[in-house]
């Protein structure tokens, strides 16, 4: 275990104003120079913690104040001491100066078993070529997790989780307006993301952000993570499959208090992206040219996020360009939104410029009202879109197929059909899955024997998508629709 922090540093004593708060004279440092905390995790879970504005609001347990003046840290612990909880103490670190462990142009290097913890900036930050980061737990940190800048670099079986905790309480640091870290980000290409696990990040979960790209993400779990889940930006070739992708919705009392966030952002923004959008694929406009092209993404399952499937296209020239998006199940959240509606799939117009992108075999499945599950913001004569054989339904809303943007167009599926000419295998139905709870991340969405979507894919894409969610062989002739190949 590599403790970055420092805790040990300080000296805890009781605060005699109440006992049952703790006191500490800041002895933290970075680079010799006096430091300032910036989060506290006790019994290894950070959301028992949370900063205040004065002594005054040391009220409840984990609740800790910074005084600037007397450089003395506060927590409220009941009265007992903090040295018998397992405590962290973070540092400020915006500028990058505390690693766990940094590997700066070492190839071939193994980081096995390892668990990283408290660091104010980065838990692992490795720039060699084939590095593999294999059965690792890296948490708390300041900003991210993993970040591997170099190719053909593999991320196995890692836990990553409660990093980027500048982001703690959620909208603190970047508010709502976007440059936050990741969890885990491989930035160079050629590399392989498999078995992971990470949540609870105040960025996004699992990322690429590479040139050429050619970098596959696979067999992870990510949830509950910052904006998305799953990000891979500005790479072509990238291969994205068989993740399990959700979001439990989060406590509104995790964001910020509203009087700290700018006038510009609002509860209602933060509460939006504490939703986060399961897969999307990004060019922003810091990149100098657009090669987001050639993505696959299938098999994967995804339920109650903002967005099943979206893409971000910042930069000129950006769009859905070569895309395939098939045999994904998507279940929307039952839940209100309180900036705009949630979307299965939701495509862009990107000024025309989406190009021969293929959306087929999909499953996509709402519960609430008001909620649709495509939006073809490109409308209907939407030229670089091919959608086919995918079965829809919603349970609350009658008129999910929405189609426009700035003025949007809301049809029921015969008259999605009639407008939509090319979608017409597409199939409206109960997928009837084996469970379906109120606490929808706790069904099962594999498919009962009668469910309607068995056996009725098309195989243009089967030599893509050869196996299933499980690793079942697809049939090749008719497959089934979704993440899971039909059992009968």
């Amino acid at each position: 275990i590599i403790d970055t922090s420092d805790t040990q540093k300080l000296t805890w004593t009781p605060y005699s104003d109440d006992p049952k708060i703790y006191e500490a004279l800041c002895t933290l440092t970075l680079s010799g120079h006096p430091a300032s905390p910036d989060a506290i995790i006790m019994d290894d879970d950070f959301r028992k913690c949370r900063p205040v504005y004065s002594i005054a609001e040391v009220n409840a347990f984990g609740k800790w104040y910074f005084d600037k003046t007397s450089r003395k840290i506060y927590v409220y612990t009941n009265g007992t001491s903090p040295l018998l909880h397992d405590i962290i103490v973070t540092k400020h670190d915006p500028d990058n100066i505390e690693f766990g462990i940094y590997a700066v142009g070492i190839n071939y290097l193994t980081i096995y078993g390892v668990t990283v913890r408290g660091a104010g900036a980065y838990e692992i930050y490795a720039t060699g070529k084939k590095v593999r980061i294999e059965k690792c737990t890296l948490k708390f940190s300041g900003k991210g997790g993993i970040v591997a800048d170099g190719d053909y670099n593999e991320f196995i079986k890692n836990h990553v989780w409660g990093n980027v905790l500048l982001n703690w309480p959620r909208g603190r640091t970047w508010n709502t307006s976007g440059g936050w870290p990741m969890g885990m980000v491989a930035k160079g290409s050629y590399s392989l993301m498999r078995g992971n696990i990470s949540h609870d990040n105040g960025g996004e979960g699992i990322g690429t952000g590479s040139f050429p790209g050619f970098n596959i993400i696979e067999d992870n779990i990510s949830y509950d993570n910052w904006s998305v889940n799953i990000y891979a930006g500005h790479q072509s070739d990238g291969t994205i499959r068989r993740n399990l992708v959700y979001c439990t919705g989060g406590e509104k009392n995790y964001a910020l208090d509203a009087d700290r966030l700018p006038l510009w952002s609002s509860l209602g923004k933060v509460y939006k992206r504490m939703r986060p959008e399961a897969i999307m694929i990004a060019d922003e406009d810091y990149q100098s040219k657009v090669v987001s092209e050639r993505n696959q993404i299938y098999n994967n399952i995804m339920i109650g996020c903002a967005k099943g499937f979206t893409y971000y296209g910042q930069a000129i020239g950006a769009g859905i360009k070569d895309v395939y998006i098939a045999n994904n199940t998507i279940v929307l959240p039952d839940a209100d939104n309180p900036e705009g509606v949630w979307v299965g799939i939701d495509i862009p117009y990107n000024k025309g410029n989406n190009r021969n992108t293929v959306i087929v075999n999909n499953i996509v499945y709402g519960v609430h009202s008001d909620q649709p599950l495509i939006w073809l913001k490109g409308g209907t004569n939407e030229k670089g879109i091919r959608l086919d054989n995918n079965l829809y339904f919603s349970r609350n809303y009658k008129t999910p197929f929405w189609s426009g943007d700035l003025i949007t167009t809301k049809d029921d599926f015969p008259s999605w059909k009639n407008r939509y000419t090319q979608d017409m295998n597409n199939l409206y139905n109960d997928p009837i899955f084996k469970n379906t709870p109120a606490e929808l991340t706790k069904g099962d969405y594999h498919l009962q024997p009668d469910s309607p979507a068995i056996g009725k894919g098309t195989n243009s894409v089967s030599s893509i998508v050869k196996e299933d969610f499980d690793l079942l062989s697809r049939s090749k002739n008719i497959p089934t629709i979704g993440a899971y190949e039909s059992r009968n």
